[in-house]
């Protein structure tokens, strides 16, 4: 099930050197050009300058982390901007993000700035000050939120919904009239992970208390 939402959300695709910046026309390197499209087929789809070059498509894989688990709309972003085939890297919190790129674990970050409807995220504007990174693509992705649950799950034995506090904020109105008790976790694709995991019987982070898969739906992508 598809909730309708309208929400589009500015990501930003960073790393150390020199900035882009789509009002100036800067451009980053031709090494940053190269490993942004050399596994998108010469185009990445975001807001990302073209390179007078022909990509190096031989290039090593790039590594992009993201907040989140997989399948998070950070990964869901940062594959709709560079392709498939760039490694994503899940980071538990914002600031691990920032340093696996400031470390060198990781060629890049992509990192939510602001969203149509919560406003800037404050926080990764400071986090790129103290870690002195820069911004050198840009992406604006639509958010599709879905109401995830076990298989034959009828909407109205759905109690709870569990997601990130954002999510849950995004959808207030379609649950509250469908009377579903929001249950805030720590992340939008963990949330799905803990449903499947119940499902299956396997080990892993509980759910808050009283949801079971028999009356809990996780607000997540379907990535």
């Amino acid at each position: 099930m598809t909730m309708r939402l309208l929400l589009v959300v500015f990501a930003a695709i960073i790393t150390r050197g020199a900035s882009w910046n789509a009002s100036t026309g800067r451009t980053p390197s031709t090494e940053t050009l190269s490993y942004l499209t050399a596994f998108r087929g010469g185009a990445t789809g975001g807001q990302t300058p073209s390179s007078p070059d022909p990509p190096n498509r031989k290039a090593k894989p790039i590594r992009v982390a993201f907040q989140g688990e997989a399948g998070a709309y950070s990964e869901k972003s940062l594959r709709e901007l560079l392709g498939p085939n760039v490694i994503a890297v899940p980071r538990s919190n914002f600031e691990a993000c920032y340093r696996a790129v400031a470390s060198k674990e990781c060629d890049y970050a992509c990192i939510p700035i602001e969203n149509s409807l919560g406003g800037s995220i404050h926080e990764n504007y400071d986090l790129m000050l103290r870690y002195d990174l820069t911004i050198v693509a840009e992406h604006d992705f639509r958010v599709r939120h879905c109401l995830l649950t076990k298989p034959g799950l009828d909407v109205a034995n759905i109690r709870f919904a569990i997601s990130h506090p954002q999510a849950l904020s995004q959808c207030d109105n379609y649950l509250r009239a469908r009377g579903i008790t929001p249950k805030p976790t720590y992340d939008t694709a963990g949330s799905a992970k803990m449903i499947s995991k119940q499902i299956k019987g396997e080990p892993g982070r509980a759910p808050p208390e009283g949801c079971t898969p028999d009356n809990t739906a996780a607000i997540a992508s379907n990535l």
